[in-house]
């Protein structure tokens, strides 16, 4: 009924899943829920700065630029996470952020305050270091996002918008690199 996710490099607390499916019997009507996270960083426990700080409710357009769920810290029934098709395998990174984007737009997220999920990171086989410019995965997400039909006007704008910044970011860097190469 309920699907959860871990990445290779995150550790559940204890009662994670005790407590998830606890605030969803008393939650309903939330069809995905997160919870709160430690962060390590080379060994080091670190403070999130406040625009990483995982929240609740409708997160689609914050979600835009830096994607605000914890995938290792969701709990979404199953059959949502069919409707709008799982992850797009065809995304060598950045699948979590077009799928997240996609069930963003329609519906929002429950919090559970505690940190029930350990997530490290800052170690040589991250892959988020096995991939340069990720912004063009997610430019691609954003495109495929603008075209789904999904999106109200004022989502479409919020969309387009950001294409665009990260367009300007992806065209920055090849300046930079160009230059470096010069």
């Amino acid at each position: 009924e309920w699907v959860c996710f871990l990445d290779s490099d995150d550790v559940w607390r204890r009662h994670k899943l005790s407590e998830q499916l606890r605030f969803h019997a008393a939650n309903p009507s939330t069809l995905i829920s997160q919870t709160d996270d430690v962060w390590i960083r080379s060994s080091q426990r670190v403070n999130k700065m406040k625009k990483h700080m995982i929240r609740e409710g409708e997160l689609f357009a914050d979600s835009l630029k830096l994607c605000l769920v914890c995938c290792s810290s969701v709990m979404i029934k199953k059959s949502l996470f069919l409707s709008v098709g799982g992850f797009d395998e065809s995304l060598q990174t950045c699948e979590d952020y077009d799928m997240w984007l996609r069930l963003l737009v329609n519906h929002p997220v429950g919090f559970i305050r505690k940190k029930l999920v350990t997530k490290f990171g800052g170690h040589v086989d991250q892959l988020s270091k096995k991939y340069p410019m990720m912004d063009k995965y997610r430019v691609y997400s954003l495109e495929k996002l603008l075209q789904s039909g999904e999106l109200d006007s004022e989502q479409e704008g919020l969309v387009a918008e950001e294409l665009v910044r990260k367009k300007e970011i992806i065209s920055s860097g090849q300046i930079k690199r160009i230059k470096e190469m010069e």
